[in-house]
């Protein structure tokens, strides 16, 4: 079972950096944990962005990664909402779930870590 938290390691980072990337592209960091042990392995993770930390109105689509590697806890993917940052109050919903042999688009099995995580801009 999941811890119902998520460390970020690095913090959120809004880059256009990486070759390729669009405007809006994102880098997101963080640090999953099961039963309070860094997680080691492959998991599917799903990403939803919201107005608020109550998670009262998604913006953007719902962007899911299959079979990322998670070592020592740590992983690193690239989030891409469109143009959701035209204000600040932004909060991101992180689900996961071991690897699956459905694909994302089957919610099944996805555990939703809480709190929502704001999103901030870093140097």
């Amino acid at each position: 079972m999941f811890s119902r938290s998520l460390v970020v390691a690095a913090g959120l980072a809004l880059s256009t950096a990486a070759l390729g990337q669009s405007a809006t592209t994102f880098t997101y960091q963080g640090e999953l944990l099961s039963e309070g042990i860094p997680a080691t392995g492959s998991y599917d993770l799903r990403f939803r962005l919201f107005d608020s930390a109550a998670g009262t109105t998604q913006l953007g689509a719902t962007l899911c990664v299959d079979d990322i590697t998670v070592d020592s806890g740590k992983f690193t993917v690239s989030l891409d909402f469109g143009s959701q940052f035209t204000q600040p109050g932004r909060f991101l919903e992180v689900a996961v779930r071991a690897e699956s042999p459905d694909p994302c688009a089957v919610s099944t099995g996805f555990s939703a870590l809480v709190p929502l995580q704001p999103v901030t801009s870093a140097p």
